[in-house]
């Protein structure tokens, strides 16, 4: 994800919700970036989707440069219907992370 959004926007939406008082403890990891949906990155569509899924998954090590190129292959060819947008990144320990935005719930049918 861009390093803007965290920059510029995040503190604003946080203190406008009050998500602060969602939760009492939490744990943030994070992904270096591999690859986006279409052309533009995915907090460009924050304000406009309706469902967001988020995905984590640990890969072996033998099997990650496949599983990268088979995501990265996915997701050039083209979106998902009802998809805004989505991002595609990993940790150095095999772990992965997908993000997507969908404009509604069918958008996320054929996905799992």
């Amino acid at each position: 994800m861009s390093s803007t959004f965290m920059q510029h926007r995040h503190d604003e939406i946080f203190r406008k919700i009050d998500q602060g008082s969602t939760y009492t403890n939490i744990s943030v990891d994070i992904f270096e970036s591999i690859s986006n949906m279409g052309r533009t990155d995915i907090t460009d569509f924050v304000d406009k989707g309706k469902l967001l899924g988020v995905a984590e998954c640990s890969v072996e090590n033998v099997k990650r440069d496949r599983f990268e190129q088979v995501l990265k292959d996915a997701w050039n060819r083209g979106m998902i219907p009802g998809m805004l947008s989505g991002a595609f990144g990993k940790r150095q320990n095999g772990r992965y992370m997908d993000a997507s935005l969908g404009d509604n719930e069918d958008s996320y049918n054929g996905m799992g």
